[in-house]
């Protein structure tokens, strides 16, 4: 028994249209066009669009307001197409006005109520509790793994950690105290989806089951939550685990990055 037929519409109704749940220092700012997420830096990484209207105006219009917000604002974006966004096509639209396209991943669902928890022997899973010691917590994976600038994304963690709190579970992987991979996840509003990122472990303990180990903790955490489905935006090293988990893919997804100089 796989995931509901309407599973993806469900999917932009809570997640990508829905009310988000962000720091303090985010903004969302919504009209009947689109749904703006802005960031307390420039970078496109804290920036982007995930919802637009396509039929308020013609597409080149739609295009074109969004690039004049972020502009006024000062700030670059990233632009998340799906491949069930309709109209087709749009993706090209954005390479001709001078988007870049960026990382590519599958969105893949999990119905919580169907996984079975796996955790490797040897490695303690921690929920993380408080912010002031996050960056000692996650450095390790940090400086391994992640590419961009690990000052602000723990900045904003930090934040993210002291202001939504109750919508949001932070663990750290650890083999004889020291950090070897980690992850979170974040709830909707609703409490009925949960998306998890920032799943990582370090190169010298990949292999060995501490991401498959990362991700059954944050399903426990879900489904003590009451909370129905977890998605989450998969890249070809994580999506066969993934899928061996119960996640289903159901969209394809790709960034389009607009810098604003």
């Amino acid at each position: 028994m796989g995931l509901p037929p309407d599973i993806l519409e469900f999917y932009d109704t809570e997640i990508r249209r829905g009310k988000s749940i962000l720091a303090s220092n985010y903004r969302i700012v919504s009209d009947e066009n689109a749904q703006r997420a802005i960031g307390p830096v420039p970078s496109a990484d804290h920036n982007w669009i995930d919802f637009v209207n396509w039929n308020a105006a013609p597409v080149s219009e739609v295009i074109e307001a969004q690039i004049e917000w972020y502009q006024t604002v000062g700030h670059s974006l990233r632009w998340k197409i799906h491949s069930h966004d309709a109209p087709p096509g749009i993706g090209d639209r954005l390479l001709t006005r001078g988007f870049k396209p960026d990382e590519e991943c599958t969105v893949m669902i999990l119905d919580v109520s169907r996984f079975q928890s796996s955790v490797p022997e040897g490695i303690e899973y921690l929920l993380l509790t408080n912010p002031d010691r996050l960056d000692e917590e996650l450095r390790p994976v940090a400086t391994l793994v992640w590419t961009e600038d690990v000052d602000d994304l723990m900045t904003a963690f930090a934040c993210e950690m002291r202001d939504i709190d109750d919508h949001l579970s932070f663990y750290a992987a650890k083999r004889e105290g020291e950090t070897v991979g980690c992850g979170l996840v974040r709830y909707n509003e609703r409490m009925t989806f949960g998306g998890l990122f920032a799943g990582s472990t370090v190169p010298a303990e990949r292999g060995k089951g501490i991401y498959r180990g990362i991700v059954s903790v944050r399903v426990v955490d879900a489904q003590n939550r009451g909370v129905n489905y977890l998605y989450t935006e998969a890249g070809p090293m994580s999506r066969p685990i993934l899928e061996r988990l119960g996640f289903e893919p159901v969209s394809e997804l790709i960034n389009y990055v607009f810098e604003v100089v």
